[in-house]
């Protein structure tokens, strides 16, 4: 083994570190600490005395001195900096474990860059090969940090710009325009400008940047041959916009096929359909499904025509403003548009909005949002009760008559329907002044609302009264709002602070409510006893002789360990009191007095009851053996760095972390590094930043650490990260992670077959491409129905797809296309799973998600026992 001979003067020094006597590992580290310090002082420019002495004991060190002589020569001596720094890196080349020093550089790398940048640039290690290369295969973003030869390396930069496309920003010259660099960038999702622009050309590589694009603007410097591609123009619609269009070639928007499949994927590429398209009556009955506001794009011919209409208020009734006058006086439209979203009614002609059918569905669809619209009926009490009972939260009754304002049933319902909302007092605001100076009204209203508190500023001035506001807290369902009582009663609200009965409704709600009691209440027993049960703090409000009361301050501490500071002097002092309150609220213990702490008898009684306890513990016990063992014997969390015993007794500490994975940091420094420790904390939950590069390639522990959410998936090693088998671990453990994992391997059709199966739902994170991969796809969808919401939408309207989906999940049928929802035998195949619900899950029903025509074909035909379809029709 290689000694180190220092000269006499220095080694004092190092003898506090106790470098000498370590073992070779630990002496490389400790070394290295040193060095790292003496760099720092180079680079902050304070070369003091200190420093000096160490470099000169650095000069005299016996071993390889004439290597040494000749690291610097004339040029070096006349550089302090150079001089130094030479010094420094002949030292790191002679230490036994340089690998460890490179090892120890890295870890610095992850968590503190900026120092790291700085001590290797004054080391001059960026043109130590060796060292490039290994943390290159660490840490492909070292490309940032390399020499020029090694940027010109194509190797090296396809493994760089696989890991991250925008590292292509420093790659050479040469290699950013060569065609394999760019597309693996591209396939990493490097930025557009990275790009270099002779690439706008390539179909692969835009078609590949296309797929990871939120903009599409690459389109713009496309060739001609490309502004002519479809499928190149799906992608870019499917995943940027409509907007992307413009870049496409007259003849594609003059496509009829082209521009139809546009505007299923996505409405708005009407708006740059051609005028001929927008001519084509066959086109436009499809366009319209799928844009609002498709109606206003279209021409004036296709505006009137019914069919068109029809179709178009089916999908959005909101449609109805874009038709024409004639149009909109149809009662056929009208009726199909407010069947779909009553606030159409808002559009539909003067005459139509006078026809009683079709007001009554507006209602029942929009509540009041119609309700506001139709001035004829805002008297109309049918009408506005079938407006008040829409599952619309606000006040119907603003837009009514003052005849139906003074309707107390009709009142009433209102206030019904709003309960637990603040629309309560809206309710009372629009309800007639008649109404509102009827005491036995007000009170009833208030008293079913449940929370009168929204009602009180709508009371009349002359309901304002102790004896009302009395009668009507008696009966809350919550916690007193004291604000509101003050805004209402003012002077008068000390009446009803000294007013027993409602004090005690009060703290038995809320033991807060104390706070607003009289003096003379706040003396009163039970009152206090009700208030402290629900909330001990609330003891600081009683009167002096009840904290001084045993069983009033022992129901406290126990509800808040807090009230020990609030009972009296005497009780605070008690040790039976204080042994009794431990067994009743063990917290206490953090409260008492430090002679308490000491008691061993009172400590262990807490540690048993809970063993977080001893952190209350006075500290002079970390010595006490029958302490420690009752800490061992409780599998207490230790927080302290006083118990040396226990941080250095490994089944403890493993013990400790498997109950709480905070207990890691206060084990020893070498249990920390314990893998097996490490390893317990990542499986209960710790998060953790691993000590050493050497931990991120142990696939047992990067695999628990990602599974547990504790361990970036880009920390792991390069070689974990291209290992195939650990890849599919990853992905079945923790689907999301197919998002960060490799473009080679999301590209892998059999590994993403692989996944699917066993969790469909990974089809969220698979590439766009084989989303629309019919095999992948069905065997996404038969691990999971759901699944069918993120494959690609020809797919959803694929029948042969869309059958395993709703087979395995009748729900599934909500992300079929319109075609499928109105295809027999899918949803036969989906309502085949109804069978079995029940009336209030009536939500889950796959029925909801089928056509209109079939939803009451089956609901018509008794396939439905009769409590669903009654349930189905109320929902």
């Amino acid at each position: 083994m290689t000694t180190c001979k220092l000269d006499e003067t220095f080694s004092s020094n190092l003898l506090i570190f106790k470098i000498r006597d370590s073992a070779p590992k630990e002496k490389s580290r400790l070394i290295l600490q040193t060095l790292l310090s003496l760099v720092n002082m180079i680079i902050e420019k304070r070369m003091e005395e200190e420093t000096k002495q160490f470099i000169n004991a650095l000069n005299n060190l016996n071993h390889d001195e004439d290597r040494f002589d000749d690291s610097y020569d004339t040029n070096s001596r006349q550089n302090n900096d150079s001089f130094e720094t030479r010094i420094i890196i002949a030292f790191l080349d002679w230490i036994r474990d340089k690998k460890y020093i490179y090892r120890q550089l890295f870890d610095l790398y992850l968590f503190e860059r900026e120092k790291f940048k700085l001590i290797c640039e004054k080391l001059n290690l960026w043109e130590n090969e060796e060292f490039v290369m290994e943390g290159f295969e660490l840490f492909p973003r070292f490309l940032e940090y390399c020499p020029f030869k090694m940027r010109n390396n194509k190797e090296m930069v396809l493994r760089a710009v696989k890991f991250d496309g925008d590292l292509i920003e420093f790659a050479s010259v040469d290699l950013r325009q060569d065609r394999d660099v760019t597309l693996a960038a591209v396939q990493s999702g490097c930025s557009y400008s990275n790009i270099n622009s002779v690439f706008s050309h390539d179909r692969e590589i835009v078609y590949q940047f296309l797929l990871r694009d939120s903009n599409g603007r690459i389109l713009a410097l496309a060739s001609k041959e490309m502004q002519n591609d479809k499928e190149l123009f799906y992608t870019a619609i499917r995943k940027c916009h409509s907007g992307v269009l413009r870049y496409a070639s007259q003849e594609l928007l003059n496509d009829r096929d082209f521009m139809l499949r546009a505007v299923q994927l996505k409405g708005s590429a009407l708006e740059v359909a051609s005028s001929e398209l927008k001519n084509d009556k066959t086109f436009i009955m499809q366009a319209v499904k799928y844009l609002m506001y498709a109606m206003n794009l279209v021409s004036d011919e296709m505006k009137n025509d019914k069919e068109i209409a029809l179709t178009a208020v089916s999908h959005f009734g909101l449609g109805l403003e874009f038709l024409s006058e004639d149009l909109r006086n149809d009662k056929e439209i009208v009726m199909k548009a407010v069947m779909q979203d009553g606030y159409a009614i808002k559009f539909a002609s003067d005459e139509l909005k006078h026809d009683r059918q079709v007001v009554l569905i507006a209602v029942k669809r929009s509540g009041y949002l119609a309700l506001e619209h139709l001035p004829h009926f805002h008297n109309d009490r049918e009408i506005v009760l079938q407006a008040i009972r829409c599952p619309f939260t606000g006040s119907t009754l603003r837009f009514c008559g003052e005849e139906l304002r003074n309707d107390k049933d009709l009142v009433m319902e209102d206030i019904y329907w709003e309960i637990g909302t603040e629309s309560i007092s809206g309710v009372l605001q629009c309800a007639s002044n008649d109404l509102k100076r009827d005491k036995d009204f007000m009170l009833n209203a208030l008293r079913i609302s449940g929370s009168p508190y929204y009602g009180f500023e709508d009371l009349p001035n002359e309901m304002k009264t102790t004896e009302f506001v009395i009668e009507i807290l008696s009966t809350a369902r919550e916690p007193i709002r004291w604000e509101c009582v003050d805004s209402v009663l003012r002077d008068e609200s000390e009446d009803i602070t000294n007013t027993r009965e409602i004090i005690m409704h009060a703290v038995k709600m809320e033991g807060m409510s104390l706070y607003f009691a009289s003096e003379e209440l706040k003396s009163d027993r039970e009152i206090v006893l009700n208030a402290v049960q629900r909330d001990g703090s609330v003891l600081r409000y009683a009167s002096d002789e009840l904290k001084n009361d045993r069983q009033v301050a022992l129901q406290a501490v126990k509800q808040n360990e807090t009230a020990f500071e609030y009972i009296s002097e005497s009780l605070r002092n008690d040790r039976e009191f204080i042994k009794q309150a431990i067994k009743e609220n063990v917290a206490v213990l953090a409260y008492a007095p430090i002679e308490l702490k000491q008691d061993l008898e009172i400590v262990l009684q807490a540690i048993k009851s809970d063993k977080n306890a001893f952190n209350n513990a006075s500290i002079a016990f970390r010595n006490d053996r029958e302490f420690l063992q009752a800490l061992k014997t409780n599998g207490c969390y230790l927080h302290r760095d006083s118990y040396s015993e226990l941080r250095n007794d490994k089944e403890w500490v493993l013990n400790a972390v498997k109950l709480h994975q905070n207990e890691f940091k206060c084990a020893s420094a070498d249990l920390q590094r314990n893998r097996e420790i490490i390893l317990a904390r990542l499986q209960h939950g710790g998060i953790l930043c691993l000590e050493t590069t050497e931990l991120y390639n142990d696939k047992e522990i990067v695999l628990q650490g990602i599974t547990s959410y504790s361990i970036p998936f880009n920390h792991a090693s390069v070689s974990l990260q291209n290992d195939r088998e650990f890849i599919i671990q990853v992905v079945k453990l923790n689907t999301s992670m197919l998002s960060q994992i490799s473009m080679e391997f999301r590209k892998d059709k059999e590994l993403v077959m692989e996944v699917v199966k066993h969790n469909g739902l990974a089809l969220e994170y698979v590439l766009y491409e084989l989303r629309s991969d019919k095999e992948i796809v069905i065997q996404a969808v038969k691990n999971n129905g759901m699944s069918l919401r993120f494959a690609d939408n020809l797919l959803c309207n694929d029948k042969e797809v869309v059958l395993e989906a709703v087979k395995q999940c009748g729900m599934s049928l909500l992300f079929a296309s319109d075609e499928l929802r109105n295809d027999r035998q899918v949803v036969l195949e989906a309502i085949k799973q109804d069978s079995n619900i029940k009336s209030d899950e009536i939500h889950r029903i796959a029925l909801n998600y089928a056509s209109r025509e079939l939803r009451n074909e089956f609901i018509n035909q008794g396939f439905y026992r009769k409590e669903i379809v009654d349930a189905w029709r109320e929902y």
